[in-house]
């Protein structure tokens, strides 16, 4: 699965270079930059154990219009997110407290369409392919003992998403959602597969 995801990533990014100046219908100008803060779960049920499979998700992105393609753009995401927790198992009869800290930072190659929906309004329609970093830590204490346990890791992942943009002159706002899957963590069979959604607000150029 890694050498197909590394070709593709390749692909992509041997067309970055093809970006260039805008026709005249273009939806978000030559290129376009934003900011996005939102939402982010977790599907693996390890994280929902410990209580970090969910929290806040802040990103940014950046957009190069292809040359000729008045609707296609190609571009890249950088995330993070960070989630802590505290909980106490006491289903052994002893109180167990254990600490988590979970990161992850997704970094995304991305193309996606945009449509014109009118009054102002565009809908982008994307796919791409990403490296996601994960690091999960935890501590357990009991009875003045206690345990640490790290791991982290680079996994290959693809998305797909949404963004709804209502344009404002060079600037623009909107919501956004996207789904990602991600391959196993650390060879264990797990995986960090996420949905986000939220907000964002960007600039043409």
């Amino acid at each position: 699965m890694k050498e197909k995801l590394t070709a593709l990533i390749t692909i992509f990014v041997l067309l970055l270079p093809v970006a260039a100046a805008a026709e005249s219908d273009t939806l978000l100008g030559k290129g376009h930059g934003g900011v996005k803060v939102g939402y982010i779960r977790f599907s693996d049920g390890t994280l929902k154990d410990f209580d970090v499979d969910n929290g806040t998700y802040v990103g940014l992105e950046a957009y190069c219009k292809v040359k000729k393609a008045a609707r296609l753009y190609l571009g890249s995401e950088i995330g993070y997110s960070k989630v802590d927790s505290s909980v106490t198992d006491t289903s052994t009869g002893t109180a167990i407290k254990v600490n988590s800290e979970f990161k992850y930072i997704p970094i995304e190659l991305n193309a996606k369409w945009l449509f014109n929906l009118g009054s102002n309004l565009n809908l982008a329609v994307g796919t791409g392919l990403s490296l996601n970093y994960v690091d999960a830590s935890a501590s357990a204490s009991a009875s003045g003992l206690t345990i640490l346990d790290n791991d982290h890791d680079w996994i290959f992942g693809g998305q797909g998403f949404l963004d709804l943009n209502y344009a404002l002159g060079s600037l623009f706002v909107g919501i956004d959602a996207k789904y990602k899957l991600t391959e196993g963590f650390d060879g264990d069979g797990e995986n960090y597969s996420n949905f986000t959604a939220g907000a964002h607000v960007g600039w043409t150029y």
